[in-house]
Protein backbone atom coordinates (compact mmCIF):
# COMPACT_ATOMS: atom_id res chain seq x y z
CA UNK A 1 0.00 0.00 0.00
CA UNK A 2 1.12 3.44 -1.27
CA UNK A 3 0.81 6.65 1.37
CA UNK A 4 -2.09 7.68 -0.27
CA UNK A 5 -4.03 4.75 1.24
CA UNK A 6 -4.85 3.00 -1.83
CA UNK A 7 -2.72 -0.36 -3.03
CA UNK A 8 -1.11 1.39 -6.05
CA UNK A 9 2.26 0.62 -6.37
CA UNK A 10 4.85 3.89 -5.50
CA UNK A 11 7.48 4.28 -7.94
CA UNK A 12 10.15 2.93 -5.29
CA UNK A 13 7.87 -0.43 -4.54
CA UNK A 14 10.00 -3.53 -5.30
CA UNK A 15 6.92 -4.83 -6.47
CA UNK A 16 7.51 -3.39 -9.41
CA UNK A 17 8.33 -5.96 -12.47
CA UNK A 18 8.77 -8.56 -9.78
CA UNK A 19 6.48 -10.98 -10.69
CA UNK A 20 5.71 -13.96 -12.93
CA UNK A 21 4.34 -13.60 -16.31
CA UNK A 22 3.41 -17.00 -16.66
CA UNK A 23 0.17 -15.85 -14.73
CA UNK A 24 -0.75 -13.84 -16.76
CA UNK A 25 -3.45 -13.64 -19.56
CA UNK A 26 -2.83 -11.52 -22.28
CA UNK A 27 -5.83 -9.62 -22.60
CA UNK A 28 -6.91 -9.65 -18.67
CA UNK A 29 -5.95 -5.73 -17.12
CA UNK A 30 -5.36 -4.18 -13.92
CA UNK A 31 -8.03 -3.54 -11.89
CA UNK A 32 -7.65 0.22 -13.71
CA UNK A 33 -7.88 -1.47 -16.76
CA UNK A 34 -4.44 -0.99 -17.65
CA UNK A 35 -2.04 -3.69 -19.57
CA UNK A 36 -1.57 -6.03 -16.82
CA UNK A 37 2.27 -5.81 -18.61
CA UNK A 38 3.98 -2.46 -18.24
CA UNK A 39 7.65 -2.72 -17.61
CA UNK A 40 9.75 -6.07 -17.83
CA UNK A 41 7.48 -8.17 -16.43
CA UNK A 42 4.19 -8.11 -14.35
CA UNK A 43 4.35 -6.13 -10.84
CA UNK A 44 3.01 -8.15 -7.84
CA UNK A 45 -0.26 -7.07 -6.72
CA UNK A 46 -4.06 -6.14 -8.40
CA UNK A 47 -2.56 -2.77 -9.93
CA UNK A 48 -0.07 -2.35 -12.55
CA UNK A 49 2.67 0.36 -11.83
CA UNK A 50 2.46 3.10 -15.28
CA UNK A 51 4.87 5.17 -14.06
CA UNK A 52 5.31 8.67 -13.01
CA UNK A 53 3.32 11.20 -14.15
CA UNK A 54 4.42 13.11 -17.17
CA UNK A 55 5.24 16.67 -16.52
CA UNK A 56 5.39 19.79 -18.35
CA UNK A 57 9.46 19.65 -17.01
CA UNK A 58 9.63 16.26 -19.28
CA UNK A 59 8.04 18.00 -22.22
CA UNK A 60 10.64 20.38 -21.99
CA UNK A 61 13.39 17.78 -21.46
CA UNK A 62 12.04 15.77 -24.40
CA UNK A 63 12.48 19.13 -26.66
CA UNK A 64 15.82 20.02 -25.74
CA UNK A 65 17.06 16.55 -26.50
CA UNK A 66 14.76 16.62 -29.78
CA UNK A 67 16.87 19.82 -30.26
CA UNK A 68 20.12 18.86 -29.50
CA UNK A 69 20.58 20.62 -26.73
CA UNK A 70 20.37 17.97 -23.99
CA UNK A 71 21.39 14.41 -24.55
CA UNK A 72 19.12 11.58 -23.49
CA UNK A 73 19.95 9.73 -20.08
CA UNK A 74 19.00 6.08 -20.04
CA UNK A 75 16.38 7.10 -17.00
CA UNK A 76 14.84 10.21 -19.35
CA UNK A 77 14.58 7.65 -22.06
CA UNK A 78 12.85 4.77 -19.72
CA UNK A 79 11.05 7.84 -18.12
CA UNK A 80 9.54 8.73 -20.65
CA UNK A 81 8.78 5.96 -23.09
CA UNK A 82 10.59 6.40 -26.08
CA UNK A 83 12.24 4.52 -28.16
CA UNK A 84 15.97 4.77 -27.11
CA UNK A 85 17.80 4.33 -29.82
CA UNK A 86 15.77 6.80 -31.62
CA UNK A 87 16.21 9.69 -28.88
CA UNK A 88 13.44 12.12 -28.64
CA UNK A 89 11.32 13.49 -31.78
CA UNK A 90 8.70 15.82 -32.34
CA UNK A 91 5.79 13.36 -32.06
CA UNK A 92 7.36 12.18 -29.09
CA UNK A 93 7.28 15.72 -27.57
CA UNK A 94 3.82 15.98 -28.25
CA UNK A 95 2.62 12.97 -27.16
CA UNK A 96 3.88 13.71 -24.24
CA UNK A 97 2.83 17.29 -23.43
CA UNK A 98 -0.82 15.45 -24.47
CA UNK A 99 -0.39 13.29 -21.60
CA UNK A 100 1.33 16.27 -18.85
CA UNK A 101 -1.82 18.29 -20.20
CA UNK A 102 -4.61 15.24 -19.54
CA UNK A 103 -5.55 15.09 -22.95
CA UNK A 104 -4.36 11.15 -23.31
Amino acid sequence: MNRNGDFRLAATSPLIDAGNDAYVLNDHPDLDRHPRVQGARVDIGAYEFGGSAITMGDVTGALRIWGGLSAATPDLVARLNVAAGNGVDLQDAMRLARKAAGLN
